[in-house]
């Protein structure tokens, strides 16, 4: 099903203006990390919000060129991100 692909991603590149919401959350209870970046509504800040309480698993870029750079950072280093992701746990999904 769903989440069995979504384990099979290296990374969520999150939408620009209008975050993953359950999605995010499902990512990164299958160990999948996040790459986002924030925009000026609530719906696009989603991801930033759960850097908060997951930080080995979303990262937050600045700006397009970050979050791109972000993004081939993670897939580079997957093996490493893994690592990190799998020591924090995965998030509850309740």
């Amino acid at each position: 099903g769903y989440l069995s692909l979504l384990r099979g991603c290296d990374v969520l590149a999150d939408a620009f203006g209008f975050n993953a919401q359950t999605t995010a959350v499902d990512a990164l209870w299958s160990h999948v990390p996040i790459v986002t970046l924030p925009s000026n509504r609530w719906v696009g800040r989603v991801g930033a919000s759960l850097a908060q309480s997951h930080p080995h698993g979303v990262y937050v870029a600045c700006s397009e060129d970050e979050y791109v750079g972000m993004l081939l950072a993670v897939i580079r280093n997957r093996d490493s991100v893994a690592v990190a992701m799998s020591l924090k746990g995965g998030v509850s999904p309740v």
